[in-house]
């Protein structure tokens, strides 16, 4: 099952990225379990190295994002960002517990 809503909707998680990212060295997200590229609509996608995600303000470790696009800029480190335009949200089980993961078509830096 998937849901797929606006990235306006989802403002109770709150997204930093952790280390500074340079999107001309930001490789395209690897398919779980796989060295392989892993392609969404035939095109690839990205994951930020270090992502941390608060849920109502709380940590959350079970919450996974990607974007359809790079970042137009560098983001420095411990900043604050928000997903952009279409967000795609599919549940999957991770152990016994619910996880999310989340592919959003871009994000900008919160000013």
């Amino acid at each position: 099952m998937r849901i797929t809503t606006k990235a306006i909707d989802l403002t109770d998680l709150d997204f930093y990225v952790m280390e500074e990212v340079d999107p001309a060295v930001l490789e395209p997200a690897k398919a779980y379990g796989t060295d392989d590229i892993q392609l969404v609509d035939g095109q690839p996608v990205y994951r930020l190295p270090a992502l941390y995600v608060k849920d109502e303000g709380r940590t959350s470790k079970a919450i996974t994002v990607k974007f359809r696009q790079k970042p137009a800029e560098k983001i420095p480190e411990l900043t604050k960002i928000r997903l952009t335009g279409t967000v795609v949200i599919t549940p999957w089980l991770n152990g016994k517990r619910i996880a999310y993961s989340l592919l959003a078509d871009g994000m900008e830096i919160v000013k």
